[in-house]
């Protein structure tokens, strides 16, 4: 079982990859989201897996021949069609805040 503290801090790294990192345009506008990008070497699968309050999303590109895709990235196509998906789901729902609770980040202090 995972603490609630790591829980926090995991989705706290995820909402990051949205805001800053790979997934950007997963963005959803006056929603929180997290997620996470992913794409395999030789560009064979590409992925966005996220999340809200309310619904978890996956989205694979690939082909089942394991044929290499042509510039397709979990950053992109995959993180766009992510976010087109959830804007459509969500429309008339409430933007809930992820989880119910802030991380406790503890540093280790060295002397």
């Amino acid at each position: 079982m995972i603490s609630q503290n790591s829980a926090g801090e995991l989705i706290e790294m995820m909402k990051a990859v949205i805001q800053n990192g790979t997934g950007g345009r997963a963005k959803l506008a006056g929603r929180e989201a997290a997620g996470k990008t992913g794409t395999t070497s030789s560009y064979r699968d590409a992925w966005f897996i996220g999340f809200t309050e309310q619904y978890v999303t996956g989205v694979w590109m690939g082909y089942d021949d394991n044929t290499p895709l042509k510039g397709v990235t979990g950053g992109g196509l995959p993180a766009e069609i992510w976010q087109a998906v959830m804007t459509e789901i969500h429309d008339g729902l409430p933007a809930e805040p992820l989880g119910g609770w802030a991380p406790t980040l503890t540093v280790p202090c060295r002397r």
